[in-house]
């Protein structure tokens, strides 16, 4: 599926990833500076920059309307054919905002002939390499934008040199793009030397290095090289915070991804901060009613949620799921990721009759969405199995399990953990009804997933599943099995202790 180009001029992009269509725009302003002569200027000049002052104020008719004429005008017998290259890129720009990429593609491919036979125009060729390559990663043609790119900052460093900004950011635009293709050992390198480039020219603190420190970042953060992620995101905040007015939105998702990067860590008390600062940033300048603040909302109720404050939880994720609702449908995936925190929250509180229907919400929604094959979907209906053994409700508990069972089966390579889960659920669900034959069976099976007890294995839930066993040894008599097992248990959890 095509991704949509920024139609705006002044464009902030997302914290993280720039998406292809703000690389593009750069690469189209860049365009502007070839184009124009202020002193003297003859008529192809003047309708040229007639054509791009259209095009910054998003007028694209006024814009081909002028870049038509320059056409007309590079057409005529005494014109270097090479003028032809400067509206057929204008025109083609035109086309890419517009989202038709085949005839964007087919006037930067005329533009890029008119520059290579000349001679002596690299830099332009550059850019119009650059605007290729995005065109194919907006378009998800990933392989044939790496060549467009790599030839690109290859002119640039021959032309321009190699620590100029114009080569930085085609450096930036290839390692964004081993990152949709997930090739980050191959994109981290080139985000380096992309930071080591902006760095020497702009400085440390420059606002024109924090795209490429932002998506160092999130390529690290995805990564879990939580070290190297935190310092990157407290720098672009640190720089941000000089001037909110202008970077309120850039801002606010840099401090939401560096508290959710606390939260993987376990520094729930440090997120907490950090959350609270992303929502108040966004309430100020962009009001209380809207995606980032449903987002600041969802992650700030799953904090609480976390550390145990349902109560400071339920009033944030109602309110999330309301805004979600009403600006994108109750059907929306994203209205999903909060009818299950809402439906864990009071599953947590043993709140089982407020839980049920946000597990079966969250299913409807995913099932018509993602497919029940989704590792989501078999998740909550996991959750929802958990829920009905604990209130009694066996049999419904059984066919939820027995599901998952099937679903694990029938996988090429099945997920170890959640058919250890299986398992070990529909043993809890057995056990309690002193089927104790079925019971011992599933247990077995689930200890033969996570590890033989004889073993030095130490999964958590080994301990669990062999005291599990031992209770239905005691309630039958097999005494020396029983303490074998238990005392295996607790030699795993002082272990895990200590």
């Amino acid at each position: 599926m095509s991704k949509p180009f920024c139609l705006k001029r002044k464009i902030i992009p997302p914290a993280g990833l720039l998406a292809p269509g703000v690389f593009l725009m750069a690469a189209l302003m860049a365009m502007i500076a070839c184009d124009i002569r202020p002193n003297h200027a003859t008529p192809w000049e003047q309708y040229m920059k007639a054509g791009e002052k259209a095009l910054q104020e998003d007028s694209l008719q006024k814009a081909r309307d002028a870049f038509q004429l320059a056409l007309m005008e590079a057409e005529k017998p005494d014109r270097p054919p090479v003028l032809l290259a400067g509206p057929l890129t204008g025109l083609g720009r035109i086309e890419a905002l517009k989202g038709n990429y085949m005839h964007a593609q087919s006037a930067f491919l005329k533009a890029l002939t008119l520059y290579e036979r000349e001679g002596n125009h690299e830099a332009e060729a550059a850019r119009l390499l650059d605007l290729l390559g995005d065109l194919h990663r907006a378009d998800g043609q990933y392989e044939k934008a790496i060549p467009l790119y790599k030839r690109a900052i290859r002119l640039k460093e021959t032309r321009l040199g190699k620590n100029s900004m114009e080569r930085m950011e085609s450096l930036h635009r290839l390692a964004c793009l081993y990152i949709d293709l997930a090739r980050d050992e191959e994109a981290i390198p080139l985000l380096k030397e992309a930071l080591r480039i902006s760095e020497r020219k702009n400085g440390l603190t420059s606002l024109h290095t924090l795209p490429v420190i932002r998506t160092l970042a999130d390529v690290h953060r995805r990564r879990g090289n939580f070290s190297e992620a935190e310092p990157l995101l407290q720098r672009s905040i640190q720089a941000q915070e000089k001037n909110i007015s202008e970077h309120y939105e850039t801002l606010s998702g840099d401090l939401r991804h560096l508290g959710q990067l606390m939260v993987h860590q376990g520094r729930l008390a440090a997120a907490e901060p950090v959350f609270q600062q992303a929502m108040s940033i966004d309430e100020k300048y962009i009001g209380g009613e809207n995606l980032p603040m449903a987002q600041d909302l969802k992650l700030l109720g799953d904090l609480y949620i976390r550390q145990g404050r349902e109560h400071r939880a339920l009033p944030l994720l109602e309110r999330s799921l309301a805004i979600r609702e009403d600006l994108l449908g109750k059907g929306h995936p994203d209205v999903a990721e909060i009818t299950l925190l809402l439906a864990r929250l009071h599953h947590v509180r043993q709140d089982h009759d407020a839980a049920r229907p946000y597990y079966f919400r969250t299913l409807s929604i995913m099932d018509s969405t993602m497919g029940t094959g989704h590792p989501d979907f078999e998740h909550v209906v996991q959750s929802l199995a958990e829920l009905h053994r604990e209130q009694g409700a066996y049999d419904d508990a059984i066919l939820l399990y027995m599901r998952l069972l099937a679903f694990q089966e029938n996988q090429k390579i099945p997920d170890p953990i959640r058919l250890g889960a299986a398992h070990s659920g529909l043993g809890k669900v057995y056990a309690v009804q002193e089927l104790d034959a079925q019971a011992e069976r599933h247990y077995k099976q689930a200890l033969m997933i996570y590890g033989d007890p004889s073993e030095e294995d130490e999964h958590p839930m080994t301990a669990e599943i062999l005291e599990d066993l031992a209770n239905i040894y005691e309630r039958t008599s097999r005494i020396d099995e029983a303490s074998r097992f238990r005392l295996r248990a607790r030699e795993i959890r002082l272990k895990s202790f200590n």
